[in-house]
Formats: structure tokens, sequence, C-alpha cells
């Protein structure tokens, strides 16, 4: 963790929050017992805060002197003043999609039950994609696991309470920050606590009826009467009667027993149709799972599972218990399948980067079959020259890719585009501007006589760092990769021009250029009155949309003998202009992908 500022953490102290220091694995460096009852000073604070290591303390254990780990970040003492934390912890779940949506899911649903929720709760956003709630109240408690989802082994929501602690984090999403953190009802606490234990899965299972299943198996692939039952009846159907619903969510349904003054009982699970209560005012069992057919053997039968399932059998539930003979299979008849419509297989994305695709798709109408290819494109120039790959002894490949996008003009291609490879478009300006700024600073000097130059300091001739390119010449495209080696991307929104320019200076030789360049083959540009270039292995991917007569005009047998055509990968996708929508690419998503990128 980043370690903040001593004016900051200053200022949390006069916020009336206490505060520890931390070292490595975020592990407290300093005894911090008494800090729940009373703070640091800034004095105090200030000999944790600074302390780089040299202090020692006697391990009890073995004797030895061991030294105090030097500080690296620091954390808020909960339980001081009445300070309590909700602590959700999304990186539990696997891709990036499934955190916002159960984040999006269990803050609506806050809002929805607890009055003015934005008023009263000062959120900040973690390091790992996860939230802290913070507030305080007249009643805490301790450190609690709260929810813990169906088929996940850690928690996704948590409490720091009393003889806990918080880390200090920089990205407030709530109105109000640490400054003003506020006190809330415990009717407030109450509910926030109900809603996030309405979260949490016991992976405990009920009790089955193990005794009487050989009564009912008739072989392997019979079903028993308990079996039947859960597959045709619903949990809601058995005790809408004693509940109601209180929220739907994605993947459970809220429910409170009728008379409750508590804001949830239980929930009924969609994904395995059962019903698993916290509250203990129902004949049913609490903290387990529960089954259509526990339902019913509780409801009907005071818990016999044995006479549940005979009734159930009596009721033409399971397989009959006749003697059965094998039947032989009926053949089907074939039919002749159609092919299916060809799509850009983003399934073999990683599932993040398949959720921005979609997402981008669905507001703001980015072609899928576009974003993919420019997504290769990308790859290729960011793996450039550091990987290749050995196809067998003595035959090695690199990632280069020419890729057209074909389209009738105004069909999106180039925002679609731009939607991928934005993050490299921004480094590229970046080191654009910053080459500019340094060979007007080289240039200045360069021009001071011999005198003045012994008396101001040598600026050094800038290199070129520039790795997208849009308008170019051959020369210079070898100049800029000749400093540049890992690799130089060509991006044109009309590729018509890249074409046109093969022949545009000297018949042939831009053509050939581009052949061997594709070929990973060594490519030098000679010159009388200047520098020459070269370049040992060029690798220069090109990307950029084209409409589909002008392409045409470029498939002449010349370019079909020597195999220019061969080397351009194209996509034609079927798309279309789509209506205007009102849905929003959300800025953490943005955030989120170019990070990803630049990383």
């Amino acid at each position: 963790m980043n370690k903040p500022t001593l004016s900051r953490c200053n200022k949390l102290l006069d916020d009336g929050l206490s505060l520890l220091t931390v070292g490595d694995g975020k592990q407290p460096n300093f005894t911090w017992k008494k800090l729940q009852k009373k703070p640091y000073n800034k004095a105090e604070f200030q000999q944790v805060w600074s302390y780089n290591g040299g202090m020692f303390y006697k391990d009890k254990d073995t004797g030895l002197d061991v030294e105090i780990i030097p500080t690296k970040g620091v954390g808020i003492v909960t339980g001081y003043r009445d300070l309590e934390v909700i602590d959700v912890d999304l990186k539990v779940l696997p891709t990036l999609q499934s955190q916002q949506e159960f984040w999006n899911e269990y803050t609506n649903y806050l809002r929805e039950s607890i009055d003015d929720f934005d008023d009263k709760f000062v959120i900040y956003k973690t390091v790992n994609n996860g939230y802290h709630i913070i507030y305080r109240c007249e009643i805490i408690g301790r450190n609690i696991k709260i929810a813990k989802l169906q088929g996940y082994t850690e928690a996704i929501i948590e409490s720091r309470g009393i003889g806990g602690y918080v880390w200090v984090y920089d990205n407030q999403v709530s109105k109000f920050g640490y400054d003003a953190i506020k006190y809330i009802s415990t009717k407030d606490r109450d509910l926030l606590w109900e809603i996030s234990r309405a979260f949490n899965y016991v992976e405990k299972q009920p009790e089955q009826p193990r005794e009487i299943i050989k009564e009912y198996r008739v072989k392997d692939d019979s079903i028993t009467p308990w079996e039947d039952y859960n597959n045709r009846n619903r949990i809601w159907d058995l005790i809408k009667n004693e509940f109601s619903i209180v929220k739907k969510l994605s993947d459970k349904t809220v429910i409170r027993r009728n008379g409750a003054t508590s804001a949830t009982s239980g929930n009924i699970f969609n994904n395995d149709n059962k019903m698993y209560l916290f509250s203990t005012g129902t004949i049913y069992p609490n903290e387990q799972p529960l089954s259509p057919f526990d339902v019913y053997a509780i409801k009907y039968h005071g818990g016999n599972y044995k006479e549940a399932a005979k009734d159930l059998y009596h009721r033409n539930y399971g397989s009959r218990i006749v003697k059965t003979f094998d039947k032989k299979p009926i053949e089907e008849k074939t039919t002749e399948k159609l092919p299916e419509k060809i799509v850009f297989p983003i399934s073999v994305m990683p599932d993040d980067i398949q959720y921005y695709f979609n997402l981008c798709n669905t507001t703001l109408n980015s072609n899928i079959d576009y974003m993919g290819c420019s997504l290769l494109w990308m790859l290729s120039l960011i793996i450039g020259n550091s990987v290749k790959i050995q196809v067998k002894g003595g035959w090695l490949e690199s990632a280069i890719v020419w890729i057209s996008l074909v389209g009738e003009a105004g069909i999106g291609k180039t925002p679609s585009i731009n939607r991928v490879i934005y993050p490299l478009k921004k480094i590229n300006n970046l080191e654009i501007k910053k080459y500019i700024k340094q060979r007007e600073a080289y240039d200045k000097w360069n021009e001071l006589n011999k005198k003045e130059k012994q008396t101001n300091e040598e600026v050094q001739k800038p290199v070129k760092s520039q790795i997208i390119v849009s308008d170019f010449t051959v020369e210079a495209i070898v100049d800029l990769h000749e400093e540049s080696k890992n690799a130089i991307g060509v991006f044109c929104d009309e590729l018509a021009g890249w074409y046109k320019d093969m022949n545009k200076y000297r018949a042939g030789s831009d053509l050939e250029f581009w052949l061997s360049s594709w070929s990973n083959e060594g490519i030098a540009v000679n010159r009388k009155t200047a520098k020459s270039s070269f370049v040992e292995s060029p690798i220069l991917p090109v990307l950029g949309g084209i409409q589909p007569k002008i392409l045409v005009e470029f498939f002449t047998e010349q370019n079909k003998d020597n195999g220019f055509i061969d080397r351009m990968l194209t996509t034609y996708p079927d798309a279309k202009v789509d209506y205007y929508n009102e849905n929003d690419l959300p800025d953490d998503i943005i955030q989120w992908y170019n990070d990803y990128i630049v990383n």
C-alpha cells in the first residue's frame, strides 16, 4: 500500500481518527492496543510514521533480538470513538463483471432500504477493487465474517470494529470523506447488517432420508420420490403463505417471515432452488439449505422423511417399483445442419476483456469483430520483438499482422478501433510531445557557441520513442524503428492511402519494402547525403479501415502473384448502424481497461 503523507495523517488525527502504522504484509509494526482507546498525538505519530529501522524487541519464544519492520503504510483503528467498517472484498470474485454486478446489486439494495444512504455513509475504494463502508454507531461489534457466497471459501463481506483496523485509501467514491464520518442510528446499522447477511450462504447439507434410498431406487437411472419432487416443485410455492418477498436479486430472492420486525428472514437461491433462513422464528431449521422436499417433510410430516417419501410415492412421484426391461432406442432422424453465422471468437479472450467488449457493444454500439481484430493488432505491437515462436528447429516466426477492417463509410470502424487501442494511442501522443519538448531544448542548446556551451548544462540529443505512425514515408518509418526497436505500429483510419503509397515515390521500392518487413527480414535505407538506417528485425503491424469497393481495386494479378494480398487479413462483418441508446460506458470500466493494457 502507498504510505500517506505526514500532512494527510495529521489531518486524519485532527478529524478524530486513531492511526497506526504497518510494515510488510500490512501488519502493525508497533504495539497498538492502547490506540483503541487513546490515539497518538502528532509528535508521537511522526516518530512511528518516519521510522526506517534500527529498533529491536526481544522475541519471547527464542529470546533473540528482532528488528522492528520499517513503516510502509498507515491504518485506521476501528472501534475507537464507535467507528465501524463494512469491508466488501470483491477480489474473491473471478471477473471484473461479477465484481461490478455484485457491488451494484448490494449498494442498490442498501439505497432502497436505508433512507438517505449516500448522506450517511463514507465509502472508499480499495486497491483490490473492494470497498470500505465507514460509519459510527452507539452499538458496534468486533471483527465478524458476515457473508460468504455459495461456492466460495473466502468471505466477501466482513466487519472491522472493536479490535480491528483498515488501511487508509485515496479513492473516495462517496459524497463525504474521512473528515465527515457520521453517527448512524442503530436501526440503520441493523438494516445494513441484515442486508449484508442476506448475501450469506453456509455450505451445509441438510439431512437426507438415506435409509430409504434402496427402497425406491429401482436401478441407476431411476429417480426417487424426493428427487422427483425437488425437480417438479419450487420452494416459494410451498412457503408463500408464511413469507413475503422483500427483493429479487440476481441469484436469490430475499424473503421475510410474515409478522417479522427484521428486514429479512432468509433467501431462496435460484440456482439450486433451496431456502436458507437466518431467522429462528419458524418451524424450519435456520442456517442450512432446505430443498422443497425438506420443506414438505417438515411442514406436512413433522420432519419424518420416511413418511414424507412414502406419501410422495403414493402421489405418483418417483420411478415406479416394477420389473423393467431394456427398450431398443429409437433412431433419431438426422437432418443436415446449416452452417452457423461466423462471429469473432471473443470466448478465447480473458473473461474481463469479453465483458469489456460486450459492454462497449451494448453502450456505444461498438462492433465486436472490429474490436477483436484491433486487439490482435495491438497485441502484435505490444509483443513486437520481445517474443518469437519456434515452429520447429530452424523455423522462427514473429507476431506480425496486417489487418483490413472492411465496411461501408459511416459504419463505425474507427470508433470501434479507438475503443480498443486508445491506451496505446495515449502513450504514443505523450511520447511525441515529450520528444518535441526535448528536441526544442536540444536545438536551443546546440545553437549556443562554444563558450556558452561551457557555461550551460549539456543537453543530450533525444531519441524518438514513438510507437504508432499514421502518415509516413518508408525512410521515416525505418529511422523511427531503428530507435524504437521493439515495434512500430501502422494505424490508418483509411488504408486506401497506404495501398496507394506503395509505389508513390519509386516504382516497386515501397512494395518490396513491405513484403520484406512482413517476413521479418532486415530492411535498410541507403542515402547519399544523410545517415543510412538499418533494422535487423522489423515488426510493423498494420491496421486500418477500408471500403469494400476500394479494396477490390487492389486485388490485381501482380498483388496476387507477389503474395501481397495473401499477407493481409480481412474482416467484413455484417455490420449495421445501430440506433442511439442512452446507456453509458462507466468511467471506472474505462479506467480499468486503460490500466489493464498499459500494465
